[in-house]
């Protein structure tokens, strides 16, 4: 006995650009003080600037690496950042 299974898909001829305007804000979800809410935090370093599809880790001093992605024309960024990150005033 045979079977096949189809799974349908959605697909954009947009690709990327279907996605809308990046932003370069910095924004922390589910801290221990506000748990399942956003909230903005700071980074001291320099900006990485708005970006989306990146790589992102956080070191266990509390550092965030940022590493590459595409920036708002679709070009591939290949570089990365160290950023200080700490919760906004």
């Amino acid at each position: 006995m045979s079977t096949s299974t189809t799974t349908a898909t959605a697909t954009s001829t947009a690709g990327h650009d279907g996605a809308g305007d990046f932003c370069a804000s910095l924004m922390e979800y589910g801290a221990a003080a506000a748990a399942g809410s956003w909230r903005p935090l700071e980074a001291g370093g320099e900006s990485p600037g708005p970006r989306g599809w990146f790589a992102a880790a956080t070191t266990p001093d509390g550092r965030l690496l940022l590493h590459g992605g595409l920036d708002g024309n679709n070009q591939r960024l290949g570089d990365m950042f160290v950023l200080d990150v700490h919760a906004a005033a």
